[in-house]
Protein backbone atom coordinates (compact mmCIF):
# COMPACT_ATOMS: atom_id res chain seq x y z
CA UNK A 1 0.00 0.00 0.00
CA UNK A 2 1.25 3.93 -0.35
CA UNK A 3 -0.79 6.80 0.83
CA UNK A 4 0.73 10.13 2.44
CA UNK A 5 1.71 8.51 5.49
CA UNK A 6 2.45 5.17 4.59
CA UNK A 7 4.91 6.83 1.73
CA UNK A 8 5.61 5.19 -1.58
CA UNK A 9 8.92 2.97 -0.86
CA UNK A 10 6.95 -0.31 -0.08
CA UNK A 11 5.20 -0.01 -3.66
CA UNK A 12 8.14 1.35 -5.22
CA UNK A 13 10.74 -1.82 -3.65
CA UNK A 14 7.97 -4.21 -5.47
CA UNK A 15 7.78 -2.77 -8.17
CA UNK A 16 11.63 -3.42 -8.99
CA UNK A 17 11.10 -6.40 -7.87
CA UNK A 18 7.86 -6.83 -10.83
CA UNK A 19 9.92 -5.46 -13.49
CA UNK A 20 12.78 -8.05 -12.51
CA UNK A 21 10.10 -11.05 -12.36
CA UNK A 22 8.92 -10.16 -15.55
CA UNK A 23 12.34 -9.84 -17.29
CA UNK A 24 11.99 -14.18 -16.43
CA UNK A 25 8.36 -14.24 -17.93
CA UNK A 26 6.64 -13.70 -14.91
CA UNK A 27 3.11 -12.48 -15.20
CA UNK A 28 2.52 -9.43 -12.30
CA UNK A 29 -0.14 -8.06 -11.02
CA UNK A 30 -0.83 -6.11 -7.91
CA UNK A 31 -3.22 -6.01 -4.92
CA UNK A 32 -3.29 -2.22 -3.00
CA UNK A 33 -5.67 -0.75 -0.61
CA UNK A 34 -7.78 2.66 -2.28
CA UNK A 35 -6.50 5.67 -0.11
CA UNK A 36 -5.39 9.28 -0.79
CA UNK A 37 -1.66 8.84 -2.30
CA UNK A 38 -2.05 5.17 -3.74
CA UNK A 39 0.10 4.91 -6.62
CA UNK A 40 -2.10 2.26 -9.06
CA UNK A 41 -1.41 4.82 -11.91
CA UNK A 42 2.30 4.32 -11.33
CA UNK A 43 1.97 0.53 -11.05
CA UNK A 44 -0.15 1.02 -14.20
CA UNK A 45 2.17 3.02 -15.99
CA UNK A 46 4.61 0.57 -15.74
CA UNK A 47 3.01 -2.13 -17.63
CA UNK A 48 1.24 -3.88 -14.65
CA UNK A 49 -2.60 -4.60 -13.85
CA UNK A 50 -3.14 -3.19 -10.43
CA UNK A 51 -6.51 -3.87 -8.27
CA UNK A 52 -7.53 -1.66 -6.00
CA UNK A 53 -9.24 -2.68 -2.89
CA UNK A 54 -12.16 -0.45 -1.35
CA UNK A 55 -10.58 2.09 0.77
CA UNK A 56 -10.89 1.95 4.66
CA UNK A 57 -13.47 2.77 6.72
CA UNK A 58 -13.41 6.67 7.67
CA UNK A 59 -11.30 9.10 6.17
CA UNK A 60 -8.68 9.64 7.84
CA UNK A 61 -5.27 8.43 6.56
CA UNK A 62 -3.13 5.79 9.03
CA UNK A 63 -0.80 7.91 11.44
CA UNK A 64 2.63 7.40 10.04
CA UNK A 65 3.86 4.83 13.15
CA UNK A 66 0.65 3.00 13.99
CA UNK A 67 1.82 0.29 11.67
CA UNK A 68 -1.77 -1.87 12.75
CA UNK A 69 -3.77 1.00 11.59
CA UNK A 70 -2.63 0.94 8.11
CA UNK A 71 -4.75 -2.00 6.65
CA UNK A 72 -7.43 0.60 7.08
CA UNK A 73 -9.63 -2.91 8.19
CA UNK A 74 -9.24 -6.10 9.94
CA UNK A 75 -6.68 -8.16 8.85
CA UNK A 76 -9.07 -11.33 7.72
CA UNK A 77 -11.59 -8.99 5.90
CA UNK A 78 -8.07 -7.97 4.34
CA UNK A 79 -6.95 -11.23 3.30
CA UNK A 80 -10.25 -12.11 1.93
CA UNK A 81 -10.34 -9.00 -0.13
CA UNK A 82 -7.17 -10.13 -1.49
CA UNK A 83 -7.40 -13.38 -2.38
CA UNK A 84 -10.78 -12.27 -4.34
CA UNK A 85 -8.83 -9.42 -6.45
CA UNK A 86 -5.28 -11.68 -7.15
CA UNK A 87 -6.96 -15.31 -7.38
CA UNK A 88 -4.69 -18.19 -7.50
CA UNK A 89 -1.18 -17.28 -7.67
CA UNK A 90 2.43 -18.91 -7.62
CA UNK A 91 3.87 -16.42 -5.26
CA UNK A 92 2.03 -13.68 -2.96
CA UNK A 93 4.83 -11.07 -2.34
CA UNK A 94 4.15 -9.05 0.88
CA UNK A 95 4.89 -5.69 1.92
CA UNK A 96 3.47 -4.38 4.59
CA UNK A 97 3.74 -3.74 8.17
CA UNK A 98 0.57 -3.91 9.48
CA UNK A 99 0.79 -7.70 8.38
CA UNK A 100 1.61 -10.90 9.97
CA UNK A 101 1.56 -14.75 10.17
CA UNK A 102 -2.29 -14.19 10.99
CA UNK A 103 -3.15 -12.97 7.35
CA UNK A 104 -0.09 -14.93 5.64
CA UNK A 105 -1.82 -18.16 6.83
CA UNK A 106 -5.25 -17.04 5.96
CA UNK A 107 -3.65 -16.35 2.30
CA UNK A 108 -2.45 -19.80 1.90
CA UNK A 109 -5.29 -21.50 -0.38
CA UNK A 110 -4.50 -18.92 -2.72
CA UNK A 111 -0.89 -19.00 -3.15
CA UNK A 112 1.69 -21.89 -3.53
CA UNK A 113 4.49 -19.38 -1.58
CA UNK A 114 4.62 -16.32 0.15
CA UNK A 115 7.79 -13.75 0.12
CA UNK A 116 7.48 -11.28 2.88
CA UNK A 117 9.56 -8.21 2.18
CA UNK A 118 10.49 -6.61 5.79
CA UNK A 119 12.63 -4.49 7.59
CA UNK A 120 11.65 -4.61 11.59
CA UNK A 121 12.13 -7.93 12.95
CA UNK A 122 9.56 -7.51 15.48
CA UNK A 123 6.58 -9.97 14.22
CA UNK A 124 6.07 -13.47 12.78
CA UNK A 125 5.71 -14.27 9.39
CA UNK A 126 4.50 -17.68 7.59
CA UNK A 127 6.84 -17.62 4.23
CA UNK A 128 8.88 -19.44 2.11
CA UNK A 129 11.36 -16.66 1.56
CA UNK A 130 12.02 -13.50 3.69
CA UNK A 131 13.96 -10.32 2.70
CA UNK A 132 15.14 -7.76 4.43
CA UNK A 133 17.43 -5.23 2.60
CA UNK A 134 18.61 -3.46 5.39
CA UNK A 135 22.28 -2.72 5.85
CA UNK A 136 23.63 -5.17 8.83
CA UNK A 137 20.65 -7.52 9.20
CA UNK A 138 21.11 -11.05 9.56
CA UNK A 139 19.13 -14.10 9.07
CA UNK A 140 19.31 -14.61 12.87
CA UNK A 141 17.66 -11.51 13.27
CA UNK A 142 14.24 -13.40 12.10
CA UNK A 143 14.99 -17.07 13.81
CA UNK A 144 12.21 -16.43 16.33
CA UNK A 145 10.19 -14.83 13.91
CA UNK A 146 10.08 -17.10 10.70
CA UNK A 147 9.57 -21.11 10.26
CA UNK A 148 12.53 -23.56 10.68
CA UNK A 149 12.19 -23.77 6.68
CA UNK A 150 11.89 -20.39 5.61
CA UNK A 151 14.98 -18.91 3.75
CA UNK A 152 15.88 -15.75 4.88
CA UNK A 153 17.30 -13.31 2.01
CA UNK A 154 19.32 -10.34 4.88
CA UNK A 155 21.55 -7.48 4.29
CA UNK A 156 22.39 -5.08 1.54
CA UNK A 157 23.35 -7.58 -0.97
CA UNK A 158 19.34 -8.69 -1.77
CA UNK A 159 18.83 -4.29 -2.11
CA UNK A 160 16.06 -3.85 -4.68
CA UNK A 161 17.28 -1.49 -7.28
CA UNK A 162 15.83 -0.74 -10.81
CA UNK A 163 18.04 -1.30 -13.49
CA UNK A 164 18.95 2.41 -13.94
CA UNK A 165 21.10 2.67 -11.02
CA UNK A 166 22.94 -0.84 -12.09
CA UNK A 167 23.50 0.72 -15.32
CA UNK A 168 24.93 3.82 -13.86
CA UNK A 169 27.23 2.65 -11.72
CA UNK A 170 30.73 4.16 -11.81
CA UNK A 171 33.43 1.76 -11.86
CA UNK A 172 35.20 3.02 -8.94
CA UNK A 173 33.59 5.61 -6.42
CA UNK A 174 33.32 8.96 -7.88
CA UNK A 175 36.37 11.74 -6.96
CA UNK A 176 35.68 14.95 -4.73
CA UNK A 177 38.33 17.09 -5.16
CA UNK A 178 36.91 20.01 -4.69
CA UNK A 179 33.45 22.06 -2.48
CA UNK A 180 30.29 21.01 -3.37
CA UNK A 181 28.35 21.97 -6.98
CA UNK A 182 25.96 20.07 -6.76
CA UNK A 183 23.52 18.75 -3.95
CA UNK A 184 20.57 15.98 -4.38
CA UNK A 185 17.45 16.67 -2.11
CA UNK A 186 14.93 14.32 -1.92
CA UNK A 187 13.09 13.30 1.20
CA UNK A 188 11.12 10.34 -0.04
CA UNK A 189 7.63 9.78 -2.30
CA UNK A 190 5.05 12.02 0.16
CA UNK A 191 6.77 14.06 2.57
CA UNK A 192 4.47 14.92 5.02
CA UNK A 193 6.42 17.43 7.27
CA UNK A 194 7.68 19.09 4.40
CA UNK A 195 11.22 18.53 5.19
CA UNK A 196 11.73 19.69 1.46
CA UNK A 197 11.07 23.08 2.27
CA UNK A 198 12.77 23.44 5.48
CA UNK A 199 15.83 21.82 4.20
CA UNK A 200 16.42 24.41 1.22
CA UNK A 201 15.25 27.58 3.81
CA UNK A 202 18.37 25.94 6.28
CA UNK A 203 20.22 25.85 2.67
CA UNK A 204 19.89 29.07 1.80
CA UNK A 205 21.47 30.75 4.66
CA UNK A 206 24.69 29.18 4.63
CA UNK A 207 27.80 30.89 3.14
CA UNK A 208 27.71 28.54 -0.02
CA UNK A 209 24.27 28.64 -0.97
CA UNK A 210 25.44 31.02 -4.15
CA UNK A 211 27.34 28.84 -5.76
CA UNK A 212 25.02 25.81 -5.08
CA UNK A 213 22.60 24.25 -7.20
CA UNK A 214 20.40 22.22 -5.76
CA UNK A 215 18.17 19.00 -7.83
CA UNK A 216 15.21 18.85 -5.94
CA UNK A 217 12.69 15.81 -6.22
CA UNK A 218 9.35 15.25 -4.98
CA UNK A 219 7.07 12.66 -5.09
CA UNK A 220 3.26 12.19 -6.08
CA UNK A 221 1.98 12.52 -3.05
CA UNK A 222 4.09 15.66 -2.31
CA UNK A 223 0.94 18.39 -1.46
CA UNK A 224 3.27 21.18 -1.49
CA UNK A 225 4.30 21.54 -4.75
CA UNK A 226 3.31 25.22 -5.23
CA UNK A 227 5.14 26.41 -2.09
CA UNK A 228 8.22 25.16 -3.15
CA UNK A 229 8.06 26.75 -6.50
CA UNK A 230 7.50 30.52 -4.72
CA UNK A 231 10.69 29.42 -3.33
CA UNK A 232 12.33 28.95 -6.55
CA UNK A 233 11.61 32.54 -7.15
CA UNK A 234 13.46 33.64 -3.44
CA UNK A 235 16.73 31.96 -2.84
CA UNK A 236 19.98 32.36 -3.50
CA UNK A 237 20.62 28.62 -5.01
CA UNK A 238 19.94 27.89 -8.44
CA UNK A 239 16.43 25.36 -7.78
CA UNK A 240 15.90 22.28 -10.34
CA UNK A 241 12.29 20.77 -9.32
CA UNK A 242 11.87 17.52 -10.36
CA UNK A 243 8.35 15.66 -10.17
CA UNK A 244 7.83 11.90 -10.03
CA UNK A 245 11.36 11.87 -11.60
CA UNK A 246 11.76 8.94 -14.07
CA UNK A 247 15.77 9.72 -14.57
CA UNK A 248 17.16 9.53 -10.78
CA UNK A 249 20.15 8.04 -11.11
CA UNK A 250 21.33 10.23 -13.73
CA UNK A 251 20.38 13.61 -11.26
CA UNK A 252 21.99 11.59 -8.50
CA UNK A 253 25.18 10.91 -10.53
CA UNK A 254 25.29 14.56 -11.42
CA UNK A 255 25.72 15.55 -7.61
CA UNK A 256 27.96 15.57 -5.02
CA UNK A 257 25.74 15.68 -1.93
CA UNK A 258 22.40 14.04 -1.16
CA UNK A 259 20.03 14.87 1.72
CA UNK A 260 16.81 12.42 2.11
CA UNK A 261 15.04 9.87 3.88
CA UNK A 262 16.94 7.03 4.95
CA UNK A 263 14.11 4.82 2.99
CA UNK A 264 14.73 3.25 0.37
CA UNK A 265 16.95 5.75 -1.96
CA UNK A 266 19.55 5.56 0.76
CA UNK A 267 20.63 2.04 -1.32
CA UNK A 268 20.09 4.13 -4.37
CA UNK A 269 22.61 6.26 -3.03
CA UNK A 270 25.02 3.88 -2.02
CA UNK A 271 24.95 2.32 -5.49
CA UNK A 272 26.13 5.70 -7.18
CA UNK A 273 28.81 6.33 -4.34
CA UNK A 274 26.87 8.96 -3.47
CA UNK A 275 27.62 10.88 0.34
CA UNK A 276 24.74 11.69 2.39
CA UNK A 277 23.25 13.23 5.03
CA UNK A 278 20.08 11.38 6.38
CA UNK A 279 17.12 12.73 8.20
CA UNK A 280 14.64 9.82 9.54
CA UNK A 281 10.85 10.04 9.71
CA UNK A 282 9.57 6.79 11.47
CA UNK A 283 11.68 4.17 13.90
CA UNK A 284 11.89 1.61 11.13
CA UNK A 285 14.32 4.03 9.33
CA UNK A 286 16.26 3.94 12.79
CA UNK A 287 18.49 1.42 12.08
CA UNK A 288 18.99 2.07 8.20
CA UNK A 289 20.62 5.82 9.21
CA UNK A 290 22.23 4.39 12.39
CA UNK A 291 24.29 1.59 10.56
CA UNK A 292 24.95 3.87 7.57
CA UNK A 293 26.89 6.06 9.44
CA UNK A 294 28.64 3.55 11.38
CA UNK A 295 29.91 2.17 7.87
CA UNK A 296 30.89 5.65 7.43
CA UNK A 297 28.57 6.44 3.90
CA UNK A 298 26.37 8.64 5.62
CA UNK A 299 25.87 11.17 8.17
CA UNK A 300 22.43 11.94 10.50
CA UNK A 301 20.84 15.14 11.06
CA UNK A 302 17.12 15.97 12.91
CA UNK A 303 17.08 19.58 12.87
CA UNK A 304 18.12 22.60 10.90
CA UNK A 305 21.21 23.53 12.61
CA UNK A 306 22.28 20.05 12.42
CA UNK A 307 22.35 19.93 8.93
CA UNK A 308 23.56 23.35 8.66
CA UNK A 309 27.00 22.29 10.84
CA UNK A 310 27.19 19.51 8.19
CA UNK A 311 26.79 20.85 4.88
CA UNK A 312 29.50 23.53 6.05
CA UNK A 313 31.80 20.78 7.31
CA UNK A 314 31.67 18.56 4.11
CA UNK A 315 31.31 21.50 1.79
CA UNK A 316 34.94 22.34 2.99
CA UNK A 317 36.60 18.99 3.14
CA UNK A 318 36.24 17.30 0.06
CA UNK A 319 38.84 14.25 1.59
CA UNK A 320 36.16 13.36 4.10
CA UNK A 321 33.20 13.13 1.57
CA UNK A 322 35.57 11.08 -0.54
CA UNK A 323 35.89 8.94 2.21
CA UNK A 324 31.78 8.35 2.44
CA UNK A 325 31.80 7.62 -1.40
CA UNK A 326 34.01 5.33 -1.30
CA UNK A 327 31.96 3.72 2.40
CA UNK A 328 29.08 3.96 0.28
CA UNK A 329 30.30 1.77 -2.64
CA UNK A 330 30.79 -0.69 -0.82
CA UNK A 331 27.52 -1.45 0.35
CA UNK A 332 25.35 -2.39 -2.45
CA UNK A 333 26.76 -3.05 -6.14
CA UNK A 334 23.23 -2.82 -7.40
CA UNK A 335 22.95 -6.44 -7.98
CA UNK A 336 20.29 -7.28 -5.37
CA UNK A 337 17.22 -7.57 -7.05
CA UNK A 338 18.87 -10.64 -9.37
CA UNK A 339 19.55 -12.46 -6.52
CA UNK A 340 15.77 -12.43 -4.76
CA UNK A 341 14.46 -13.34 -7.98
CA UNK A 342 17.02 -16.29 -8.64
CA UNK A 343 15.96 -17.21 -5.19
CA UNK A 344 12.50 -17.24 -5.73
CA UNK A 345 12.55 -19.50 -9.19
CA UNK A 346 15.01 -21.92 -7.47
CA UNK A 347 12.05 -22.36 -5.08
CA UNK A 348 10.30 -25.52 -5.84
Amino acid sequence: DASRSIGSGHVMRCLTLAQGLAQQGAAVQFVCRERAGELSAVIEGAGFACALLPPPTGSADAPESDYQSWLGVAPALDARQTIEAAGAVDWLVVDHYGIDARWQRAVRPATSAVLVIDDLADRPHDCELLLDQTLGRAARDYQDWVPASCQVLAGAQYVLLRDEFRRARPAQAPIHADGLRRIFLFMGGADPRNVTAAALQCLAGLPGAARWEVLVVVGAQYADLASLRTLQETLPMALAIHQNASEMASLMSACDLAIGAAGTASWERCCLGLPALTYTYAENQQTIARNLQAAGASRRWGDSAELAAWVTELDGDPVQRQAMAQAAYRICDGRGRDRVVAAMLAHA
